[in-house]
């Protein structure tokens, strides 16, 4: 059986899904019983998301549309799958980020060197199997992506803040331009001298495992 705070990423995640759910259903998906089912849609509720009772002919339940949800995004059920982070961490930078709070914490980063950050937390967001944190950092007066896995909060957190806007609607692909830009060492334009009829529909993307630097190929 799942943890609490698993299941209820999990439990979230089935409610994503554009369809109803019975509480039987629910139940089979999550190994629970159906009073726990409906405990943990009281606990998502009670977190700010509104998952309102269907009437259909087969009562259940649904993510309701239409409101403001609280920023933690799932792409799909594997989202709590990710074995690096642990699932009460993503419930409370979930938290902050909901009430939007300021939040300090612990940092490493990708060489290892240790910080103390003080953040306005906006999004939670998984992509390449790893979760990140979309967030202002206030002494840097800048935007910035933190590795989830790599952040130790600290406590009390506050005080709140006032949002500014968010740098791009689609805060997901956002997030993953910011990540997959740092993840190469060379990044350049490449111009191909070949008629349309040649290239056909391309997608640069398809070679991003080859790196130029100047022309010169340095995948070897």
């Amino acid at each position: 059986m799942l943890e609490t705070s698993a299941r209820l990423l999990r439990l979230l995640s089935l409610l994503q899904t554009p369809r109803d759910w019975t509480g039987t259903e629910l139940a089979e998906r999550l190994g629970v019983s159906g009073r726990t089912v409906r405990a943990d849609v009281e606990r998502l509720r009670t977190l700010g998301y509104p998952v309102p009772a269907t009437r259909s002919s087969a009562s259940g339940y649904r993510l309701g549309a239409g409101a403001v949800l609280p920023p933690l995004l799932l792409d799909d059920e594997e989202a709590v799958a990710v074995p690096s982070v642990d699932a009460s961490l993503l419930t409370t930078l979930s938290a902050v980020c909901r009430d939007r709070e300021r939040l300090r914490f612990d940092y490493h980063d990708h060489a290892g060197a240790a910080t103390v950050r003080t953040v306005e937390p906006y999004r939670l967001v998984i992509w390449g199997r790893r979760w990140y944190l979309l967030a202002w950092d206030v002494e840097r007066d800048d935007r910035r992506t933190f590795r989830v896995d790599r952040i130790r909060p600290r406590t009390p957190t506050g005080p709140r803040f006032t949002p500014r806007d968010l740098p791009d609607d689609d805060v997901a692909a956002y997030v993953s331009r910011r990540v997959s830009a740092a993840a190469w060492r060379y990044r350049a334009r490449v111009t191909v001298h070949a008629p349309a009829e040649v290239t056909g529909d391309v997608d640069l993307m398809e070679f991003s495992p080859v790196h130029y630097d100047t022309g010169r190929d340095v995948s070897k």
